[in-house]
């Protein structure tokens, strides 16, 4: 200190103190710490999380109900459908109990089927049990014809005619129906269709349903002599 190794107590007092204090005294404002580049980074990640925390407003409310709501319709849709195909099927198996499809059930095979038939204009389809309806090729437009109403007859030909009825009407007309004359053939197949009169339709169907099983007597004899018959 001013190239001297020691002073006394009096020398340092007077001149060497003034000469060491800039040293030892430090400002207050170096006590704070500088922002360093991390320090920057967290408080803009703080900011960044507080605006990804987006806050409902009315409208994300009123999207989160239309949605509810489409969900609910959806469901009830379903419900709904499944309601009416129960019934659809209680009512057919109602139909089916009560429905004359022949002495042994023959006819029965049919109740489930339909048959079509094509001409030059109309193509024709004969769901037995159900319903009869011909189809405008060009256009593809269908015209109920005639819903079933019964067999034909009581006598000993009752299964060698049906009867459908309560067609869509003609203009200037009745309402159309269809005759049905069955016949014994090898195969369920509609062999011919006319308009016999204004909107009363005469459909041939072959089925072996119709076809004459063994006599009773026979069938005894069988039945003792084979016994998966």
């Amino acid at each position: 200190m001013h190239k001297k190794e020691e002073m006394s107590l009096e020398e340092f007092l007077t001149n060497g103190w003034k000469i060491m204090k800039p040293a030892f005294t430090i400002d207050e404002s170096d006590e704070t710490q500088p922002e360093t580049e991390s320090t920057i980074k967290d408080d803009q990640v703080s900011i960044d999380s507080t605006n990804d925390k987006k806050i409902p407003t009315d409208n994300d409310e009123k999207i989160e109900i239309l949605k509810d709501a489409a969900v609910a319709r959806k469901d009830f849709a379903d419900a709904d459908k499944l309601y009416r195909d129960i019934q659809a099927e209680i009512w057919h198996l109602k139909r089916k109990l009560k429905a004359d499809f022949g002495e042994e059930d023959e006819f029965l095979v049919l109740e489930t089927q339909c048959f079509e038939f094509s001409e030059k204009r109309y193509l024709y389809k004969f769901c037995p049990f159900d319903k009869v309806v011909q189809v405008v090729k060009v256009s593809k437009e269908e015209t109920l014809i005639g819903l079933w109403e019964s067999w034909g007859s009581d006598d000993d030909n009752h299964y060698y005619y049906m009867k459908y009825s309560r067609g869509a009407s003609c203009w200037n007309g009745p309402n159309r129906s269809v005759e049905v004359n069955l016949q014994c053939g090898t195969e369920n197949k509609v062999t011919s269709v006319i308009e016999s009169s204004p909107c009363t339709y005469v459909f041939e169907f072959t089925t072996p349903a119709l076809c004459k099983t063994l006599p009773p007597e026979i069938k005894k004899i069988l039945k003792n002599d084979f016994t998966f018959i």
